[in-house]
């Protein structure tokens, strides 16, 4: 009975041991998953900026083309 009940006990401290590497590779997945989050977000923020960027310089591309064509910068119409 006693080496029933020492079997059991490490057993059980076993286990407890797997729980907390679990409860510990998920603490670090969590941080890697808003970590990755983050810099999603960053990374829309980035490219609405640089689309915005690009059609402004899309227009004044064309004004540039425009003025280089021999128009005046009143006969140059907005898009």
């Amino acid at each position: 009975m006693t080496t029933l009940l020492g079997e059991v006990t490490a057993a059980s401290r076993e286990q407890a041991q797997g729980i907390t590497q679990i409860t510990g590779a998920i603490s670090d997945m969590n941080n890697a998953i808003q970590s990755a989050a983050a810099t999603a977000e960053e990374s829309a923020s980035a490219a609405e900026q640089l689309s915005a960027q690009s059609f402004q310089m899309k227009g004044s591309a064309r004004v540039l083309s425009q003025v280089v064509s021999g128009h005046t910068l009143y006969e140059v119409r907005p898009a």
